[in-house]
């Protein structure tokens, strides 16, 4: 017990916050995952196959856009990785971006 309190006290509270709000995000989006493949084969009349490639594709998208936007940061720095997400997110929306 004394262990976990020494690392609790050896970051500060801002950094908890952040910790435990990423794994209440983490785990909501987790949560709701499932039903999203429910969803989509009842809406859109595909079968549990095409669901799922649907979503494996959603995730595979995810772990390579984290990694694009970590080297994006770590070489040109957090403003400019915001600014270029901001603006592939404001084309995407448009209907002309990447995900067009």
């Amino acid at each position: 017990m004394t262990r976990i309190r020494r690392i609790w006290q050896e970051y500060p509270s801002r950094f908890w916050v952040i910790v435990v709000t990423t794994f209440i995000d983490v785990i909501g989006a987790t949560l709701i995952f499932p039903f999203f493949a429910l969803y989509i084969t009842q809406r859109f009349n595909v079968g549990m196959a095409q669901a799922g490639l649907l979503l494996g594709t959603f995730s595979l998208a995810s772990l390579v856009g984290s990694m694009l936007g970590g080297a994006i940061a770590d070489k040109f720095g957090r403003p400019a990785h915001r600014a270029i997400r901001i603006g592939v997110q404001r084309a995407e929306r448009r209907g002309d971006g990447p995900g067009r």
